[in-house]
């Protein structure tokens, strides 16, 4: 059974709303419960390719897969940057294509209020970023403190990299020395993040309600249609 991690990673409303105006390019936490369900139990391969997203959501994935009863490997593509590279360490084995990109990096936040306000979200995001690490460190090979240090370096590592510092199991493909350590350092490796707009949920949630009140009106025509079929057939 093959599943597909690609696109930007949102939590399950935000994907249903983006969706319904026409974004394609993701994937959220409902998708992969879907997938687990048709495989039902026999292996699955996690063909991914996504730049991250929303953390809570990869989070989830992460967890779903970890849970899993049968055999699951995580296959990089492309890249898998962010919230991505979380949630595949859920996977039982993790290979990466010789030209693929991990990239890892502190938790983010966007935040306004008082100092006080701010003092306490970057204690929050420091907490964040243990948990974070204890999703690497199911197969990490290096310790917290060096873990730490690489995410804080914000960087894309190519496939030798990754292997060394145990967020990957497996290079698929010939693969050369690493000049220097190898680390592409980009001015900013975060993934831009589209957020559905509060106009956006509301006319979705119109979109849903109408469809919704079609069906129930369906149905009630339906079933009119059934009592009569009943009645006519005892005249």
């Amino acid at each position: 059974m093959e599943l597909y991690l690609n696109g930007t990673i949102y939590d399950n409303e935000s994907a249903e709303v983006l969706r319904y105006f026409g974004f394609s390019d993701l994937c959220c936490p409902a998708d992969i419960e879907a997938w687990l369900k048709k495989a039902g139990g026999e292996d699955v391969t996690v063909y991914i390719n996504s730049p991250g997203g929303d953390l809570l959501a990869g989070m989830q994935i992460y967890s779903m897969l970890r849970a899993y009863k049968g055999g699951t490997t995580a296959r990089i593509q492309s890249v898998a940057a962010s919230a991505a590279s979380v949630a595949m360490q859920g996977c039982r084995r993790v290979i990466c294509e010789a030209p693929a990109l991990v990239c890892i990096h502190d938790p983010t936040m966007a935040t306004d209020g008082t100092a006080a306000e701010h003092r306490h979200i970057a204690r929050q995001l420091e907490n964040v970023k243990e948990a974070i690490i204890n999703a690497y460190m199911v197969r990490a090979k290096k310790s917290r403190e060096e873990i730490a240090a690489l995410m804080s370096r914000d960087i894309w590592m190519p496939a030798q990299m990754a292997l060394e510092y145990g967020i990957i199991d497996e290079i698929d493909g010939e693969v050369g020395e690493l000049s220097g350590d190898g680390v592409a350092t980009f001015v900013n490796a975060r993934t831009p993040f589209l957020l559905p707009t509060a106009k956006m949920v509301e006319e979705y949630r119109q979109h849903v309600a109408a469809e919704k009140k079609a069906m129930e009106e369906k149905d009630r025509q339906k079933r009119r249609m059934l009592a009569l079929l009943e009645l006519y057939s005892k005249i």
